[in-house]
């Protein structure tokens, strides 16, 4: 009976040295993917900023689309109604 005990403390020793070998590695990957989340965390927040940003690009630049081609109508008005005015003054416009 005292070599089965033995023996069973033998293998109680081998399989508590193992969960601890195996505890340990378990420990090293989860840090190892905690760092790897926070690092993708940090790039989620600059695409975010990024992104913000480009946005409101686009905004500026769509209001100054809006402008230009206000302005470009009001120009276009404007050699109209001058064309009319020549035509009027000159009897018709040539080049």
């Amino acid at each position: 009976m005292s070599a089965m005990l033995e023996d069973t403390v033998y293998l109680d020793d081998v399989s508590y040295q193992m969960f601890r070998e195996k505890s340990a590695e378990m420990r090293s990957t989860l840090s190892h993917v905690i760092q790897q989340v926070e690092e993708l965390e940090q790039d989620r927040e600059e695409l975010h900023a990024l992104a913000r940003k480009d946005k409101n690009l686009i905004h500026e630049l769509n209001v100054e689309i809006h402008e230009l081609q206000a302005a470009e109508k009001s120009l276009k008005e404007q050699v109209s109604r001058l064309d009319v005015l020549v035509v009027y003054v000159y009897g018709s416009f040539k080049v």
